[in-house]
């Protein structure tokens, strides 16, 4: 089991089609271990008031994805940096992909 209960976590999918609420932030409150059931996490969200029980791949930690956000937003800034400067330099470092 990738999460415990208390982990802060966001839903990233909706596998299952139930009508989650994607990019929603929550709190795993239960942990069904039986390898037989899909859904194993049931999630809180506090800002709908609700829980849904989802399945892994459905969520991830809070921490992973507020990083990959701002990532995703220190790299933009730079692009436009760049172009507003006529930095062809920059530009060329803010496109290329992680690790090349």
């Amino acid at each position: 089991m990738k999460f415990k209960p208390g982990n802060e976590v966001v839903i990233i999918a909706d596998t299952l089609n139930l009508g989650l609420p994607i990019n929603s932030a929550g709190i795993v409150q239960v942990v069904d271990r039986h390898i037989d059931h899909f859904q194993n996490y049931c999630v809180r969200v506090p800002q709908r008031k609700d829980s849904w029980w989802v399945c892994e791949s459905d969520i991830e930690f809070a921490s992973v994805v507020n990083s990959k956000v701002a990532d995703d937003l220190i790299k933009d800034h730079l692009v436009n940096l760049s172009l507003d400067t006529n930095n062809k330099q920059l530009f060329k470092l803010a496109t290329q992909k992680n690790g090349s």
